[in-house]
Parts: C-alpha cells; sequence; structure tokens
C-alpha cells in the first residue's frame, strides 16, 4: 500500500508492506515510482520514518531520500 499525504508544500510518502511480500523490493518500487511522478509535477517529497524500522529506512535510502532530521518525541503524564 502507498499513500501520500499533501500539503501545499509537500508530498509525505508512506508505504507499508504486507509481511508475506516483504524483502522483494516491492516498496522501494512503488516509492521509487511515486517519487519520479510526483517531482515531475514539481512536488517536494517527505519520507518518514521510525529512526528504529529498519526496512524503511532502507527503502528510503534505496531511492536516494536523504536523511536530513530526526525528531524526539517526549510524552508527559
Amino acid at each position: 500500500m502507498s499513500a501520500k499525504r499533501n500539503t501545499p508544500l509537500f508530498d509525505d510518502i508512506a508505504v507499508i508492506t504486507h509481511p508475506e511480500h516483504r524483502h522483494k523490493g516491492l516498496a522501494a518500487a512503488v516509492v521509487s515510482a511515486l517519487s519520479s511522478q510526483q517531482q515531475a509535477a514539481g512536488r517536494l517529497l517527505f519520507y518518514s520514518c521510525d529512526v528504529d524500522n529498519i526496512g524503511s529506512n532502507h527503502v528510503a535510502g534505496s531511492v536516494s531520500f536523504d536523511l536530513v532530521a530526526t525528531v524526539t518525541a517526549v510524552s508527559i503524564g
């Protein structure tokens, strides 16, 4: 499954792969195709994932997304 959240400034790309279909390059293929399509349309792209999500980080790197920031969230209460 692929999704994108559109804002006036950028598209946030996300992908979820069913466990039975992981490690086949499907997520990277979908993210690559969607990224190419959106870049051709002049859109800025954003890919976010948990820093501990090794698979998602690999997908982002394999399609040339660069790490530009990490965010720490704190829950109080």
